[in-house]
C-alpha cells in the first residue's frame, strides 16, 4: 500500500510540474522562433481559453464530488453537506445519472463556446491586430487552437469521472502523456519553421490523445469494479438525471461565481494590459507573469498532491493535523515564491538575452509588483480553499464585487492618467488588500483558535514534521 501511495504521489507531483511546467519549458524555442507581435497574439490565444473555461462555471468540481458520493454508496445528493450512506456499495443509478447529466451539460458548454470564441474571439484578435493582412496569417492558427478548446471542452468530463471514481493514477497518467506528446510535437514543429501553428497544432493533437485515453482508462476501471459503461447509462433517464442535478444546483453556482471572479480577479489583467498598451507590451507582460505564475503553480504543487488527505481530516474532525498539512502548504508556496522571485528578478533578463529572445521581461519595478500581488492573492487563495473544505462560500459577495471593481477603477483612471502596467499592477494589489487579501487569512486563524500573527508564525517557523507521516 504504501508503494502504490509513494507511485501515486509521485505521478501527481510529475503530472503537476508537467502541466504547470509545460510552457516554461517551450519559452526558449517560443521566445527564439517568435517574434513580439506573435508572442503577444499567443498570449490572448490563451487568455481566451481561460475565458471561456469560465463558461464550465464549477461543473467540473460538482462532477468530481457527486461522482466520489456516488462511488462510496451515496443514496442520494445534496445541495449541501453530505448524503447518507446506507451499504457502502457503488450507487450505480446515481452514478449513471451523473453522466448523462454530464455529457448534456458539457454538450451545450463546448457548442456555446464554440460560438462565442468563434465571433467574439475573431472580432477581439482582429482589434488587438489591426490589420486584416495580419490576421489572415494568424487564422489557420487561431482555427485549429478554437477546434482544439471545442473538443477538450465538450469531453471534459471524464476528468471528472476519473477524479471521482478513485483511477486518480489514471487521471496523472493521462496527463503526463498527453504534455509530454505536445511538447515534443510543439518543439519539432518549430524546429521546423511552423511558428504559431505548431504549437496550435500540438495542442489539437495532445486535447485528442487525452481524451481517448480517458475513456479506456475510466471503462476499464467500471467493469473491472461494477458494470459495462454502455449497462451502466441504461440504467437511468434523462429525467432522473436532471432530478439529481437540481439537488447539486446550489453549491454548483456559488463554486462558478467564484471561479468566474477568480479569473476577472487574477488572469483578465492581459487583456487590459493588450487594449491600453499594445500587442508588444502585453507580450512582454505575457512573458512575466507567466514565469511568476509557474514559480506560483509549483508552489501549489504540495497542496494538490496532499488535498484528498486534507478532504479527509476535515470529514474526521482532525482540525490539528489538517492545520499542520495546511499551514506546511503555506510555507511551501511562500519560499518557493520567495526564492524563485529573486532568481527572477536577477537573472531572468540575462537568461532572456543568453537564449536571444525577441521579447523582453517587463522592467524591475513591475516584476517586483507582480511577485508582490500575486504573493498576495496565492496565500489568500489557499486560505479561500481551506474554507471551502467545510463546504461553506463565504467569500462569494466578497469576491464578485472585487471582480467587478478592477475594470471600472481602471475605465475611470483612463481619464486622468495613462494606464501602464504599474497602473495596472497597483490596481490589483490595492483591491486586493482591501478585503480579500486579509479577511480569508484572519477566519482561517479563528477557524483554529490563532490570531493572524500566530498563523504566520506557524506557517514559517513552526516545525510542522512531528505529525506528519508519508503520504
Amino acid at each position: 500500500m504504501r508503494k502504490f501511495k509513494n507511485k501515486v504521489y509521485t505521478l501527481g507531483v510529475i503530472s503537476q510540474l508537467l502541466h504547470s511546467g509545460l510552457n516554461l519549458i517551450l519559452l526558449p524555442f517560443i521566445l527564439y522562433y517568435l517574434p513580439s507581435e506573435v508572442l503577444g497574439v499567443w498570449y490572448n490565444f490563451t487568455m481566451l481559453f481561460g475565458l471561456v473555461l469560465l463558461l464550465d462555471f464549477g461543473f467540473s468540481t460538482t462532477i468530481t464530488r457527486n461522482v466520489g458520493y456516488a462511488w462510496a454508496g451515496a443514496d442520494t445528493l445534496k445541495s449541501k453537506g453530505l448524503a447518507g450512506v446506507s451499504n457502502g456499495l457503488v450507487n450505480k443509478f446515481l452514478l449513471s445519472n451523473i453522466i448523462r447529466i454530464s455529457r448534456r451539460i458539457y454538450a451545450l458548454i463546448a457548442s456555446f463556446g464554440f460560438v462565442v470564441l468563434g465571433i467574439g474571439g475573431s472580432w477581439y484578435l482582429n482589434y488587438v491586430i489591426g490589420d486584416e493582412a495580419e490576421f489572415s496569417k494568424i487564422s489557420a492558427s487561431w482555427i485549429t487552437y478554437l477546434l482544439a478548446i471545442s473538443i477538450h471542452m465538450y469531453f471534459m468530463y471524464w476528468t471528472p469521472l476519473l477524479k471521482g471514481t478513485g483511477t486518480v493514477e489514471s487521471y496523472y497518467k493521462v496527463n503526463i502523456l498527453s504534455k509530454l506528446l505536445q511538447l515534443i510535437i510543439s518543439v519539432l514543429g518549430l524546429l521546423a519553421g511552423g511558428g504559431l501553428f505548431a504549437i496550435c497544432f500540438a495542442y489539437l493533437v495532445s486535447v485528442l490523445v487525452a481524451r481517448l485515453c480517458s475513456v479506456l482508462y475510466f471503462k476499464k476501471h467500471l467493469a473491472a469494479n461494477i458494470i459495462g459503461f454502455e449497462d451502466l447509462l441504461g440504467m437511468s433517464s434523462m429525467a432522473d438525471s436532471k432530478e439529481s442535478f437540481k439537488n447539486s444546483y446550489v453549491g454548483m453556482v456559488k463554486q462558478g461565481l467564484i471561479s468566474v471572479s477568480n479569473f476577472l480577479i487574477d488572469k483578465i489583467s492581459l487583456l487590459y494590459v493588450t487594449i491600453y498598451t499594445g500587442l508588444l507590451v502585453s507580450s512582454s507582460f505575457g512573458l512575466t507573469m507567466q514565469a511568476i505564475g509557474v514559480i506560483s503553480v509549483l508552489g501549489h504543487v504540495y497542496y494538490n498532491t496532499v488535498l484528498p488527505k486534507l478532504i479527509n481530516f476535515k470529514a474526521q474532525n482532525k482540525s490539528h493535523e489538517l492545520y499542520e498539512y495546511f499551514c506546511k502548504a503555506l510555507a511551501i508556496q511562500f519560499y518557493l515564491l520567495s526564492v524563485g522571485g529573486v532568481c527572477l528578478v536577477f537573472l531572468g533578463p540575462s537568461i532572456l538575452h543568453l537564449l536571444g529572445s525577441q521579447t523582453t521581461m517587463l522592467n524591475t519595478w513591475d516584476i517586483i509588483l507582480g511577485l508582490i500581488y500575486t504573493s498576495l492573492y496565492s496565500f489568500q487563495l489557499l486560505c479561500v480553499n481551506y474554507i471551502i473544505l467545510g463546504n461553506e462560500y463565504p467569500m462569494v459577495k466578497a469576491y464578485i464585487l472585487n471582480a467587478l471593481l478592477l475594470p471600472i477603477l481602471i475605465f475611470l483612471e483612463s481619464f486622468c492618467i495613462e494606464i501602464s502596467v504599474t497602473v495596472i499592477l497597483l490596481n490589483q494589489i490595492a483591491i486586493l488588500l482591501l478585503y480579500n487579501g486579509w479577511k480569508w487569512p484572519i477566519k482561517v486563524a479563528k477557524l483554529n483558535q490563532k490570531s493572524l500573527g500566530q498563523l504566520l508564525i506557524d506557517v514559517l517557523w513552526v516545525n510542522r514534521g512531528r505529525s506528519e507521516k508519508r503520504i
